[in-house]
């Protein structure tokens, strides 16, 4: 008997949130009572959403990267456009007045500690615990909006995406764009220039099925 050699098959793609989920994340941040915390936390989501990068990335930047007259930031040697109305420099950045000069942090908080000097700017740690932050808020957002629905259609919508918004990571929010440019037509090369890979065959993970698109194809074959 001829023994059947398994195929390999290719890994799913990242897991990824489609746009709905993202403007809840942005709508929690935009309650935030707290100013400060409310434009740290929108830089930092607006620089993992818009301009795709990874967090130590994002935590690394300095106001000397930025370029508004461009419109674009440079990362490791690498100009990036980015959506500078979501960041509304120079005003809108967390980030002590009186903190001046090159090494300003572009996201960040002061931190005074007695007997230590003033430190501007977030650690990789604090920003992933800060995107779960605002996912826990999201995801009781869209629970709330799931009990007053009355349509059933759009209340199981609206869980799916609660449930879709569970164990959200900041690798997530860097691959939804890049889901979102291949599905309106973006070219693979378009996709790895703005995730800034070395390697074509990298960005190549995101033409295969994710989980959730497995998820979806049972769904409409009524399993």
């Amino acid at each position: 008997m001829t023994e059947v050699k398994d195929v390999p098959m290719e890994p799913l793609a990242p897991r990824s949130l489609p746009s709905e989920t993202i403007d809840v994340l942005l709508r929690v941040d935009h309650a935030e009572q707290n100013a400060i915390l409310r434009a740290r936390d929108e830089a930092l989501l607006a620089l993992l959403i818009y301009a795709v990068l990874r967090v130590q990335e994002t935590c690394g930047l300095q106001l000397r990267d930025l370029t508004m007259g461009s419109d674009t930031i440079t990362v490791a040697g690498q100009a990036k456009r980015v959506a500078f109305r979501f960041i509304q420099m120079p005003n809108r950045i967390a980030r002590p007045r009186q903190w001046t000069g090159a090494g300003e942090a572009l996201v960040g908080i002061a931190v005074t500690t007695k007997g230590q000097t003033t430190k501007v700017g977030i650690t990789q740690r604090v920003a992933q615990r800060t995107v779960q932050q605002l996912d826990r808020r999201a995801v009781q957002h869209l629970c709330a909006e799931t009990q007053c629905e009355r349509d059933i259609t759009h209340s199981e919508h609206l869980e799916d995406l609660a449930r879709r918004l569970e164990t959200v990571t900041s690798h997530m929010l860097r691959c939804s764009l890049a889901r979102r440019m291949l599905s309106h037509g973006a070219q693979l090369r378009e996709v790895q220039w703005v995730l800034g890979h070395s390697r074509l065959s990298t960005t190549g993970i995101y033409l295969t099925p994710s989980e959730e698109d497995l998820r979806s194809a049972l769904g409409r074959a009524g399993l």
